[in-house]
């Protein structure tokens, strides 16, 4: 059988045995009924419940310290109660003190250590706040407890020194554990798992057994097996079982408020408790703890206003500044400038420079995000370095930054070509630059909103010209390609060189010439995904590999739609395999359907296969490529492809 059968089973006799005690004490059977469960019954369930305590420290790790020490709380308590019943329960006059005095009362610091013990993971992130709200509340709970129990406490104060020492111990070192309960758990913000809920009641079930054993010992009421009795038993018993539902607290992700509820709630209990003890005596010690609980609110109040002073700075600077390089931000760009602006002279200038990365999206792309960050930060960092010169520099988001100064534009020059080194950076398989566009006030423009659109208008009229001067994405791809298949390179380019001619003699625009270019160089692309034995065959292919090489055209239109520069290319790609008379691949286009740039690409290479056939003669090639004309390839294409290699290229007619 499961040891979890087995204990729930040991729980729920214990369960039983002590409801059928609750029962007996409302109505006692008399003679030996009277003794099973004064001495049999009850003293079980406490025994019981100590060793079960001990038990669980002894099986387990976890919070091994905490139930061992509360377990021994428990068994200590459990020798005292032992001790009244062989030695002091049949007495006329109980000593007070006495030998189970002590064992009752040591019960009291060792549960205070091990509640901490077991609390203290559980209140580990617990705020300063969060701890000012617990000492309010035990605060208050312990001025609420000294003031119900005056009464007691003043009847004990008759006897000797000792036995009035000893009589208060009981009543004050609930208080202090009912306080430190409600401490620790304001600290978790009463968000208690079943164990500390079990241990808790517990707690605070002896805590009421101790006061209803005074107030009934005070009238002489108290009677052995009765009520108290069973609160007490039914104190160790929660303990006892807190010890085997070691559960860990499940808190709630909602904020946690408690100046709108705990603190407020406590500074409203004290202040009637002070009231009440103007017109009825409640003693000293309860208004002191009130009073007590009203000053902790009100430092919990100057704590939480000095919070929220801090928590609106910070969040005022979080709002200028931009999260990832600790630069200002765009907002604080526009706040700067406007303030600037208003104080701009022809002899007291401000230069705007806006900033933009070069080559930070390839990076991006290829290296990921996280490094794409880190990258970020560098620049970021390189770029605040500026600011000893008396510059402002912020990022206003992705891969902008920007620079604001009192400056004119001689002076402006030295720090923008110090902000350009310090955000680029190269190293092996990237290289990062930046473009810019500057504008000054007020010789540009006079007034905000002008001198941004003639920064941005500057900034990227030169990134522009960079990617005109440096755009070529397909190299690496060509590299990858001639590395694959390098018998084919000499011929890609040759085939380059017609199709350029070929598109100049079309009419195509130079961005498209451009285009035919690099779909001539990047046709075969898609062949880099088909296995070597099938891309360069020595052996007749099957049919279903002839399939998956008429695939490649479709494969190279995917290659290059994943690459934005590249992009354009791809359909250019995908219909340079269909032929004239519609018997091409992969969509069997035929004649005019086909793209012009497509045909361009197709007849090009065509021709720088005939030439390599022909040894490189253009009259040698005319012979290979002619009868493919008008089947194959576009026959007017064919001829213009003729007149290229000669350096005499016309005109189509027609």
């Amino acid at each position: 059988m499961p040891i979890s059968r087995i204990r729930l089973g040991f729980e729920a006799a214990l369960a039983a045995a002590w409801i059928a005690f609750v029962i007996h004490a409302f109505a006692p059977g008399g003679g030996w009924v009277d003794a099973v469960f004064k001495n049999g019954v009850y003293y079980g369930l406490i025994i019981a419940a100590s060793v079960g305590c001990l038990i669980r420290a002894a099986a387990s790790r976890h919070d091994r310290w905490a139930w061992g020490i509360i377990g021994l709380g428990l068994a200590i308590w459990t020798v005292g109660d032992l001790y009244y019943l062989l030695r002091l329960q049949d007495l006329v006059v109980t000593p007070v003190p006495s030998l189970a005095d002590v064992f009752y009362l040591a019960y009291f610091p060792l549960i205070y250590v091990g509640v901490v013990l077991l609390m203290r993971e559980r209140v580990g992130g617990a705020t300063r706040a969060l701890w000012l709200d617990g000492i309010t509340a035990a605060l208050t709970v312990a001025a609420v407890a000294c003031s119900l129990l005056l009464s007691p406490l003043r009847a004990a104060g008759e006897g000797s020194a000792l036995a009035v020492a000893t009589n208060l111990s009981y009543p004050l070192g609930d208080v202090v554990l009912l306080a430190l309960l409600t401490a620790l758990a304001a600290a978790q913000r009463f968000q208690l798992d079943r164990a500390s809920l079990m241990l808790v009641g517990g707690l605070v079930s002896a805590a009421a057994a101790d006061a209803l054993y005074l107030v009934q010992n005070t009238n002489g009421t108290y009677t052995e097996g009765g009520m108290t009795d069973a609160l007490w038993a039914a104190s160790l018993l929660l303990i006892g079982a807190a010890a085997w539902r070691d559960t860990p607290v499940q808190r709630s992700a909602a904020a946690w408020r408690p100046i709108a509820t705990l603190p407020l709630v406590c500074a409203t209990v004290a202040t009637v408790l002070l009231s009440v003890s103007t017109w009825h005596p409640l003693g000293t010690l309860g208004p002191a703890l009130a009073a007590a609980a009203i000053l902790t609110v009100l430092v919990r109040l100057a704590v939480t206003l000095r919070e929220n002073k801090r928590l609106l700075e910070t969040a005022s600077g979080a709002a200028l500044t931009d999260a990832l390089t600790g630069l200002q931000n765009r907002r604080a760009l526009m706040r700067d400038l406007e303030s600037m602006a208003a104080t701009a002279t022809h002899h007291d200038p401000v230069a705007l420079v806006l900033f933009d990365l070069n080559g930070f999206k390839s990076y991006n792309d290829r290296f990921g995000h996280p490094a794409g960050d880190a990258l970020l930060q560098r620049l970021g960092l390189r770029l605040r370095a500026l600011e000893e010169s008396g510059a402002r520099v912020y990022r206003l988001g992705g891969d902008e930054f920007s620079l604001l100064t009192r400056a004119d534009v001689s002076t402006a020059a030295s720090l923008i070509d110090r902000a350009v080194q310090a955000l680029s950076e190269d190293a092996e398989g990237f290289s990062v630059s930046a473009s810019f566009g500057a504008a000054f006030m007020p010789e540009d423009a006079a007034d905000v909103s002008e001198t941004l659109r003639l920064a941005d208008v500057r900034l990227y009229s030169r990134k522009a010209t960079f990617y005109a001067d440096h755009d070529h994405p397909h190299e690496e791809l060509l590299r990858v390609l001639d590395a694959r298949e390098p018998h084919s390179a000499q011929a890609r380019r040759i085939a380059a060189e017609i199709a350029a001619e070929i598109a100049e003699a079309v009419g195509l625009d130079p961005h498209q010439q451009r285009e035919v270019v690099r779909a001539t160089l990047l046709r075969d692309v898609g062949t880099l995904a088909l296995p070597d034995d099938v891309a360069h065959p020595t052996r007749p292919i099957t049919e279903a590999e002839l399939r998956l090489v008429r695939q490649h055209p479709l494969i190279g239109e995917r290659i290059l739609s994943a690459m934005p520069a590249l992009r354009p290319l791809a359909p250019v790609v995908r219909s340079s395999y269909e032929n004239w008379d519609g018997t091409g691949f992969p969509d069997g286009l035929s004649g005019g359907d086909i793209p012009l740039t497509a045909r361009i690409v197709a007849v090009s290479a065509a021709r720088a296969q005939a030439l390599a056939g022909a040894g490189g003669t253009a009259d040698n090639a005319a012979p290979i490529i002619a009868p493919r004309a008008g089947s194959e390839l576009d026959p007017e294409l064919v001829r213009l492809s003729a007149q290229a290699r000669r350096g005499v290229a016309e005109p189509p007619t027609g």
